[in-house]
C-alpha cells in the first residue's frame, strides 16, 4: 500500500478507525479520529477550538453523552499538530458515502483552512471501487478486512470543484439561515449530484410541515406504536430500518435516545411519550406512545403547535416566537407560520 511515513490518515469514528488500522496495520502515531457525528446538533463557522469545544460538547453534554468530553477534540488535535499536518505527504481521510462522514470532509476542508493547512494536501479514500458496492459503501467501518485492504490503494485527491463544492456545503449547514442548503440541493445546483443527494437528507432534522416531527422523530413514534413498551426495541427498530429509508444518514444511537427522552419530556404541554423507569438506560426504560403522539402520527395534530420549538440544526435557530419558523415539505425547506393546535 502507497502510504508514506508522513502521511496522515484521519478516520471518521473510532469503529472506523479500529477497522482500518486493524487490517492494515497502521500505528496510531499517525492517526486521527474524529467522535462528533456533525450531522446532528449545532453547528457554526470555525474560528478558534475553544467556542467550536464548547457548542459541540455542550450539545452531546446536553443529550447525555458519554463522550460529550472528547466530541470535539479533532478540532484540537489539528491545531497541536499543524506544523506537522503542512509537512504530511498527504492527508488522508476514510469516509463513505453517510452524511455525517461526508460532513466531516467538509469541515475538515474549513478547519485545515482555519490553521493555515493547504487543502490540497487531503485525499479521500475511493470506496465506490469496493468489490461489491451495489449502491455506495456508507463507511469503511462496515467494510471486511479484505475490502479495507483492496480499497487501501485506491485514493482521489481533491481538485479545485471538489473542494469549493465542500465548501459551499460546510457554508450551507453551518450558516444561520438555510438558504444556502437548499440552494445546495436544489437541482439546478452546481454542485456534484452525489453530494447534491447526500445533503438532502440534512433536511430531514427539520420538522415536517404537516406533522411538526423531524423524520426521526416520526421514525421513533412510528416504532413505539409497533413496539411499546420496550425502549431498546424501538430503538433497534430505528437504527435497522427498512430499504426505502434515508440509508446514509441515520444517526447513531444516543442521538435518537436523546430525541425520545425529548419528545416524553413531562415538562412538555403535551409529551409525546409516556416514560417509565431510568432515562439514562434505553434497556430499563418503558416507552408508551401518549395520546397526544398517537393524535400527532394519525395526522390530527402537529407537533410544534402542541408543544412549540426550541432547537439548534446547524447554524439555524428554530424558535417561537423567533421566526421565521423553517419547515420541511418533503422537497426543500420553506418559511412557514406556526400551525394552530387543533
Amino acid at each position: 500500500m502507497p502510504f508514506g511515513d508522513a502521511d496522515i490518515h484521519i478516520f471518521p469514528s473510532e469503529p472506523a478507525a479500529l477497522n482500518v488500522t486493524g487490517a492494515l496495520g497502521l500505528g496510531s502515531a499517525n492517526t486521527l479520529v474524529n467522535y462528533d457525528d456533525l450531522s446532528c446538533g449545532p453547528l457554526a463557522p470555525l474560528t478558534d477550538p475553544e467556542p467550536w469545544g464548547a457548542l459541540r460538547g455542550g450539545f452531546w453534554r446536553a443529550a447525555g453523552s458519554e463522550d460529550a468530553d472528547t466530541a470535539a477534540q479533532l478540532f484540537e488535535e489539528l491545531v497541536q499538530q499543524r506544523t506537522r499536518l503542512r509537512r504530511a505527504g498527504a492527508i488522508r481521510l476514510w469516509i463513505g458515502a453517510a452524511l455525517g462522514e461526508q460532513l466531516l470532509c467538509a469541515w475538515l476542508g474549513a478547519a485545515l483552512e482555519r490553521i493555515g493547512t493547504d487543502r490540497s494536501l487531503l485525499t479521500l479514500v475511493d470506496l465506490d471501487s469496493a468489490p461489491y458496492p451495489a449502491r455506495p459503501v456508507r463507511s469503511v467501518g462496515v467494510l471486511n478486512h479484505k475490502d479495507v485492504r483492496y480499497v487501501a490503494d485506491r485514493w482521489s485527491a481533491l481538485d479545485d470543484d471538489r473542494c469549493a463544492a465542500y465548501a459551499a456545503m460546510w457554508r450551507a449547514v453551518s450558516h444561520e439561515t438555510p438558504e444556502l442548503l437548499g440552494a445546495f440541493c436544489a437541482a439546478e445546483s452546481p454542485c456534484p449530484p452525489h453530494l447534491r443527494k447526500i445533503l438532502a437528507n440534512y433536511m430531514l432534522h427539520y420538522p415536517d410541515v404537516e406533522t411538526g416531527l423531524c423524520h426521526w422523530d416520526r421514525e421513533l413514534l412510528d416504532s413505539c406504536r409497533k413496539n411499546a413498551p420496550h425502549t431498546l426495541h424501538i430503538m433497534a427498530d430505528v437504527l435497522g430500518g427498512g430499504i426505502d429509508r434515508p440509508y446514509y444518514s441515520v444517526p447513531g444511537p444516543g442521538y435518537l435516545f436523546h430525541r425520545l427522552k425529548r419528545l416524553g419530556d413531562p415538562r412538555l404541554p403535551y409529551p409525546l411519550f409516556k416514560l417509565s423507569g431510568d432515562r439514562t438506560d434505553m434497556r430499563a426504560l418503558e416507552t408508551w406512545l401518549s395520546d397526544a403522539g398517537l393524535a400527532v402520527l394519525e395526522g390530527e395534530e402537529n407537533a410544534v403547535a402542541l408543544n412549540g420549538i426550541d432547537e439548534i440544526i446547524g447554524g439555524v435557530r428554530l424558535s417561537l416566537p423567533g421566526g421565521p419558523l423553517w419547515l420541511f415539505d418533503g422537497e426543500t425547506l420553506v418559511a412557514a407560520d406556526l400551525p394552530v393546535a387543533g
